[in-house]
C-alpha cells in the first residue's frame, strides 16, 4: 500500500495566512498598548501633582499661608529669586537642594546644583520639555490675573474707557492682579512688581477648597528654577486668566455685573489678526506648543495627555481632570478664590459640579 509522503513545511499559503492572522492580532493589540501606557502616564502624573499639592498644604500649616509664586530665598543682604517649586522643595524630600538655595556662598546660575533634574516635577508625558538642560517641569500654579494681557482685552469696543496715565494705570493693573481675591498666591519677592508682605491663607479661600484650582499642567512651563529680576516668573511658572467676557447663560448670571477696570486713554480698537490668534490659546489646551515658551500667551494649563484633557489638583488637595472645552468663565472663576469679590466679568456666577467634572 501506498501511503501519502508527509510534509516537512508550511506551504506559501498557509504561511502568509499566519502571517496575516498575526498582523491582525498586532494591529488590535497596539491601541490597546498604548491606552494602558498613556492610563499609566496619567496616573504618575497624578501622583506627581498630587504631591506638589501636599507639600503646598504642609508649607501653609507650616508659614500659616500659602505658597508664593515668587519668593527671595538665602541670606537678606544677597538673596536669590526663586519659584513656588524651590519654597516647596523639603516638602518633597529634597531639603539638600533647597539648603543650597538657602546657602549664601552658593551663586545663582543655571547649573545642576540649584537646578537638578526632579522626576516630580516632570509629566511622563510631556515630551516637549526636553529642551531644558536643568530643573526640567511640567507644572505650574495657579496665579490668578493676567493684567499686562488687559491692554489687549480693553481695546474691544465692547469696554468702556476711562481718563488714566499709562503709568498709573500698568501699576493699578498690577495691584488688582495681586488682590487675594484674584489670586490664590502672590508675589513675595522684595523689589519686584506687585510684591506683597502678607499671602492668603486656605481659611481666606471663600468659594471652597475645592472649587478653586491650585496646580495644573503647562507644557510650557518653564524650569522649576527659573529666576529673574522681575516678576515674569509669574507667567512663565503660573497659569492665569483674563479679562475675557465669553458667552454664559442668562439664568445662570443671578445678577451678575461686569467690573469696570480703568483703562488706556485711547480710541478703542479692535485687537490685531496675531493678537487675536494668541487670545484663542488662552483656553485650555489652546493652540498648546503654538505660542513660544515664556510668553504671557502660554500661561493656561495644557498636556499632551490623550483626550484633550489636563490633569490638575484643588486647594483641598484632589486632583482633576478638566476638559479643553471647559468654559471659559467656568476657567475663570475655578481660579478665583474668591469670585464674587474678583475683578472677572461675572463674578456672581455660580460653579455647578458638572461645570468641570
Amino acid at each position: 500500500m501506498r501511503t501519502a509522503p508527509q510534509r516537512n513545511a508550511f506551504t506559501l499559503v498557509e504561511l502568509l495566512v499566519v502571517i496575516a492572522i498575526i498582523g491582525v492580532l498586532v494591529g488590535l493589540l497596539l491601541p490597546a498598548v498604548n491606552a494602558a501606557r498613556e492610563a499609566s502616564r496619567r496616573t504618575s502624573c497624578s501622583n506627581n501633582i498630587r504631591q506638589i499639592a501636599m507639600a503646598a498644604i504642609n508649607y501653609e500649616t507650616t508659614k500659616k499661608k500659602l505658597v508664593p509664586y515668587q519668593d527671595d530665598f538665602g541670606p537678606s543682604s544677597a538673596p536669590k529669586r526663586g519659584s513656588w517649586a524651590v519654597s516647596l522643595l523639603g516638602g518633597i524630600e529634597q531639603q539638600p537642594i533647597r539648603d543650597e538655595w538657602d546657602d549664601g556662598a552658593i551663586q545663582p546660575g543655571n547649573n545642576d546644583r540649584l537646578r537638578p533634574n526632579i522626576p516630580l516635577f516632570q509629566c511622563p508625558s510631556d515630551n516637549d520639555n526636553n529642551d531644558e538642560s536643568y530643573a526640567r517641569n511640567s507644572y505650574a500654579i495657579n496665579v490668578g490675573h493676567l493684567w499686562e494681557l488687559m491692554d489687549i482685552m480693553n481695546r474691544l469696543p465692547m469696554l468702556d474707557y476711562v481718563d488714566d496715565s499709562v503709568a498709573n494705570w500698568k501699576h493699578l493693573n498690577t495691584v488688582n492682579a495681586t488682590q487675594i481675591d484674584n489670586s490664590i498666591s502672590y508675589n513675595h519677592a522684595k523689589g519686584s512688581e506687585g510684591f506683597q508682605s502678607k499671602g492668603l491663607q486656605s481659611g481666606g479661600i471663600k468659594d471652597g477648597n475645592s472649587n478653586t484650582l491650585w496646580f495644573a499642567e503647562n507644557l510650557q512651563a518653564d524650569s522649576w528654577g527659573y529666576s529673574a529680576s522681575d516678576d515674569s516668573v509669574r507667567y512663565r511658572l503660573g497659569v492665569g486668566w483674563v479679562y475675557a467676557l465669553g458667552s454664559v447663560p442668562d439664568s445662570d448670571l443671578q445678577g451678575s455685573t461686569v467690573v469696570t477696570i480703568p483703562k488706556l486713554t485711547e480710541v478703542p480698537v479692535a485687537p490685531s489678526h496675531a493678537d487675536a490668534a494668541k487670545l484663542n490659546a488662552l483656553p485650555i489646551n489652546g493652540n498648546k506648543l503654538t505660542i513660544a515658551k515664556g510668553e504671557l500667551f502660554a500661561a493656561r494649563p495644557s498636556s499632551s495627555h490623550a483626550g484633550g484633557v489636563v490633569v490638575v489638583v484643588m486647594a483641598d488637595g484632589s486632583v482633576r481632570v478638566l476638559s479643553e472645552g471647559l468654559e471659559y468663565h467656568v476657567y475663570q472663576a475655578l481660579l478665583t478664590p474668591n469670585t464674587r469679590k474678583s475683578d472677572v466679568p461675572y463674578n456672581r456666577y455660580l460653579l455647578k459640579a458638572d461645570d468641570y467634572e
